[in-house]
C-alpha cells in the first residue's frame, strides 16, 4: 500500500485554473478529484448503502438477516453513506464487506486499502476483516451466501443462473438482491476505474 501512494497516474489533467480551484475547493490538488471534474459527468444518487441506522440485514458480523428485514444482534452504529435511496435496506458495513470481496477478486489494491479503513471505522476488528479472505465460516450463513454471490458476479458472471439467485433468496428479499447486485456491479466499475487510471493510494490508508 505504501508503494501505491507513489505510483504515477496514467491520465493527464489540464493545468489547474482559478475556476477549477473555486469549483474543487480543498480538493483542488487531489488528482482523482480533478480527473472526475474534467472527464466524468456528475450523477445523482448512490448504490452503495442505506442512509439510516439499525434494523437492516447485514449490519454486523455475527448478526442474522431475514427476508422481512429483521436483524438480530448488536446495532449497526454509524452509517457513513451519502445520497442513499430510502428503498435500500442493506447496511453500509455489509456492502463494504461485499466491496472488499469484489476488490480482492479483482486484485484492486487501491480499493482494498479504502475498504479496510471503512470496515475498521464501522467497528470491525482486523481478524474479522481478514476472515473475508479466508474463513467465511465465522460469518452467518446469510452473509456467506451474499459473499459467494458477490464473488460469482465478479469473477464468473457468465455462471449466474437461477440456482445462484435461489441461494441468496433464502436470506434476502428480491429488492435486497437487486440492491446487492447493483452495489457489486458498481464496485466492479470502481475497481476498473481506479486501477485503469492508476490513481495513487490515499496517504491516510
Amino acid at each position: 500500500l505504501e508503494d501505491m501512494k507513489k505510483r504515477p497516474h496514467r491520465i493527464p489533467v489540464p493545468e489547474l485554473t482559478d475556476k477549477d480551484k473555486e469549483a474543487l475547493g480543498e480538493r483542488a490538488n487531489n488528482y482523482e478529484a480533478r480527473l472526475l471534474y474534467h472527464y466524468v459527468p456528475t450523477t445523482e444518487g448512490s448504490v452503495f448503502g442505506a442512509a439510516r441506522t439499525g434494523g437492516a440485514p447485514g449490519g454486523n458480523a455475527g448478526g442474522n438477516a431475514s427476508k422481512d428485514g429483521a436483524k438480530t444482534g448488536a446495532g449497526r452504529g454509524n452509517d457513513f453513506t451519502r445520497n442513499a435511496d430510502e428503498n435500500m435496506s442493506l447496511s453500509y458495513q455489509f456492502k463494504t464487506k461485499l466491496f472488499w470481496i469484489v476488490s480482492r477478486t479483482n486484485n484492486c489494491q487501491y480499493c482494498l486499502g479504502h475498504q479496510e479503513w471503512k470496515l475498521s471505522a464501522t467497528g470491525m476488528t482486523d481478524d474479522q476483516i481478514a476472515a473475508l479472505d479466508a474463513d467465511w465460516g465465522v460469518y452467518g450463513e446469510d452473509e456467506q451466501a451474499a459473499f459467494a454471490y458477490a464473488r460469482l458476479l465478479t469473477y464468473e458472471p457468465h455462471r449466474l443462473n437461477d440456482a445462484a439467485i435461489d441461494a441468496v433468496k433464502k436470506y434476502y428479499n428480491p429488492m435486497q438482491i437487486l440492491e446487492m447486485t447493483m452495489s457489486v456491479s458498481g464496485n466492479n466499475s470502481i475497481n476498473r476505474w481506479k486501477e485503469g487510471t492508476g490513481i495513487p493510494q490515499s496517504e491516510g490508508n
